[in-house]
């Protein structure tokens, strides 16, 4: 995924730009470049080269799904959908079996399982905002597998779809806005 970038005017001492400069020769980029590389390493990005973006690992997905199992039922809630009782957070709304997914304010994806996808017609992403409250974009099945990609994790590979939060934003439908306290 390429990331946008701006320009942006800075002002560095002339020893910093000459050490800038010497490292961008040995490794043949340009002194933007090697600017970016360096703030991108300073800010501990990860190693996609995106700030925020750390790889899901077996702990941070543990905690991340039992967030969502807490948090799905306060937001389902909010939106008075019922539970279909089964796992995964289903749920019926507005006449439509809908999977409910949350993503933490830095999380980039969504990501349902390929079994919930043929059991449901529409997923609710649940988006944390800066502010703490959770934007819910309603996205149909078919939108989803239209803008959907595989897991590279070794435990989801070949059972969980990804969609980014961008594309519930771009593609979906804004349905509602919850407040946590209110949930």
């Amino acid at each position: 995924m390429a990331v946008a970038s701006v320009p942006t005017g800075i002002r560095l001492s002339a020893p910093l730009l000459m050490e800038i400069d010497k490292r961008a020769r040995q490794l043949s980029t340009t002194r933007s470049n090697m600017i970016s590389r360096l703030l991108v390493k300073a800010l501990g990005a990860g190693k996609a080269g995106r700030i925020g973006d750390a790889r899901q690992n077996h702990e941070t997905g543990a905690r991340a799904n039992t967030f969502g199992r807490e948090m799905a039922p306060r937001i389902a809630k909010a939106l008075r959908a019922v539970p279909t009782g089964a796992p995964g957070n289903e749920y019926r709304h507005n006449e439509h079996v809908v999977a409910l997914k949350l993503a933490r304010f830095r999380t980039p994806n969504v990501g349902v399982t390929y079994r919930k996808l043929q059991r449901v017609q529409r997923v609710y992403a649940a988006l944390e905002t800066a502010a703490g409250a959770y934007e819910v974009y309603e996205m149909p099945v078919t939108t989803f597998m239209r803008h959907m990609r595989p897991s590279r994790s070794a435990s989801s590979m070949g059972k969980v779809a990804l969609v980014s939060r961008a594309a519930f934003k771009e593609h979906g439908r804004r349905i509602a806005v919850v407040a946590v306290d209110a949930a």
